[in-house]
């Protein structure tokens, strides 16, 4: 029974979401919206993170390495399957992207093994925009998206 709860309140937690491809919009955003996206193919998982400049105004992100994102998948237990960055290396240099009004970049991530290896059941998935500085100043928090998504068995 205890199960059951805490798998309810993982799922209402998080937006649903069911099938090859799914995205997840952090809500209430008037300046920059931030979505994560999967597809599977051919036995692999490719994640995009893209950032949409919602403003008037050209949107600067500043990157201290060539890292744009980070991409981590939990299981129901909030114990970490994937990550993006490990066991990779990246640039040591700062790079600035410019993002124009109305305007949307993306950044994509491979999972080799993907959601195929997963045992059934909800998974959790957060895509982060690594930038450490935006102009104008945008509350880091809407430089991340989450969702859900569940693996049948």
């Amino acid at each position: 029974m205890k199960k059951i709860i805490i798998l309810l309140l993982f799922v209402m937690l998080f937006s649903t979401g069911n099938g090859n491809e799914a995205a997840a919009e952090t809500p209430g955003i008037d300046e920059v919206t931030t979505a994560v996206l999967f597809e599977q193919h051919q036995g692999k998982t490719t994640f995009t993170v893209k950032i949409t400049n919602n403003m008037e105004e050209e949107l600067l992100l500043t990157f201290p390495t060539g890292q744009k994102i980070e991409v981590e998948v939990q299981n129901k237990k909030g114990e970490e399957l994937y990550r993006y960055s490990e066991g990779r290396m990246f640039t040591q240099s700062f790079e600035k992207v410019r993002i124009p009004p109305n305007e949307t970049k993306q950044w994509t991530a491979d999972w080799n093994t993907g959601i195929n290896q997963l045992e059934p059941g909800p998974y959790l998935i957060t895509g982060i925009i690594t930038a450490t500085k935006t102009e104008p100043k945008i509350n880091e928090k809407k430089l991340k998206a989450k969702k859900v998504f569940f693996v049948n068995p």
